[in-house]
């Protein structure tokens, strides 16, 4: 799916109806920007087609049977979200009233996007929403994630970036058909401390979300990275307070995983070593980021040309690693 989608974007950009107006160190589009002329043609075939509208981009009001809303600005003027038709909610005004979730009536609703929302716990109603694909707690005072979770049967992307959760509930396990789970808090932007990220918990058998593609970021024990290896389509995967006596198994896991391409490891302490040369080559990986200490100050050479993005915090470093680097011919950010 996600080839299929940036196939598209491709399309889009070639005829200049997108373009892209930043890129990330590897290249590749970060944000796109639709010309004025496309954006007006398309805002009115929406609302004609009752597809979807964006509140506050110079619509004044919200029709009751309009599938798709997103809320741009001027939230505070509007009085009730309550429609049966709604399939997608996207949030992007931090001023809107937390009361109007609990008017979403909509069960068909598969995108709800909360992002910056004042809300400091998960509203009852959100866990009826059975046909739920993507939620969005991103940026949110959240700090808890109630057992009713398990309800959400068809979720498959859970976003909880900069919120307080720490830990997630066992009943998270049962979500067989999650493909993104993100949960983390940046406490230093800076990256001053082994610890400027936050690693959240997550108890029960790991091994029920095959379906994962995107994990970060976790906090290892000796028994979820050993499950780790059931997860074969993972492509990214970010795992913290990792201790030198879990690599084994840890480096046993990552070689099941064959579509890996991103890949975060942060050791326990700043002096704890992580012994990389056990490590088979992950053919696919394009960015790799280790944060603690290599055995013996030394990087082995286990990655690929593919590798483009590569970060060392903390390594100790004792001989000049640029013998390692010389076959990595993609590499752009050192």
């Amino acid at each position: 799916m996600k080839e299929v989608a940036e196939y598209y974007l491709r399309e889009l950009t070639q005829p200049s109806l997108l373009q892209v107006t930043e890129r990330n160190e590897c290249g590749r589009p970060r944000t796109f920007l639709m010309h004025d002329l496309v954006r007006d043609v398309t805002s009115i075939i929406a609302k004609r087609e009752k597809f979807g509208i964006g509140y506050g981009d110079g619509t004044t009001h919200v029709a009751h049977e309009a599938r798709r809303l997103s809320i741009q600005r001027g939230a505070r003027s509007l009085h009730s979200l309550a429609s049966t038709r709604l399939r997608s909610f996207i949030l992007f005004d931090a001023g809107v009233p937390s009361s109007w979730i609990y008017d979403i009536s909509s069960r068909l609703l598969r995108v709800l996007c909360l992002r910056f929302a004042d809300i400091e716990e998960v509203p009852g109603v959100v866990t009826e929403l059975y046909n739920l694909r993507y939620l969005d707690f991103s940026h949110t005072k959240l700090k808890k994630i109630p057992a009713s979770f398990r309800k959400l049967v068809n979720l498959q992307v859970l976003d909880l970036r900069f919120s307080s959760v720490e830990e997630l509930p066992v009943e998270i396990t049962m979500l067989t058909n999650l493909r993104h789970l993100y949960v983390f808090t940046v406490h230093d932007l800076q990256e001053r401390s082994l610890n400027c990220f936050s690693a959240t918990k997550l108890p029960g058998n790991i091994c029920y979300l095959k379906n994962l593609q995107a994990l970060y970021t976790i906090s290892a024990n000796k028994k979820l990275v050993s499950q780790l290896g059931n997860l074969t389509l993972m492509r990214s995967l970010a795992i913290m307070e990792v201790h030198q006596s879990y690599t084994a198994e840890l480096w046993n896991s990552l070689t099941e995983m064959p579509n890996l391409r991103r890949l975060f490891i942060s050791a326990c302490d700043v002096n704890e070593i992580l012994d990389l040369n056990t490590l088979k080559p992950l053919p696919n990986l394009t960015f790799f980021w280790l944060a603690g200490k290599l055995e013996g100050g030394v990087l082995p050479s286990i990655f690929s040309e593919k590798l483009m993005q590569l970060k060392l915090d903390w390594s100790g470093l004792k001989k000049d690693p640029i013998s390692s680097f010389c076959h990595m011919l993609n590499l752009v950010d050192l």
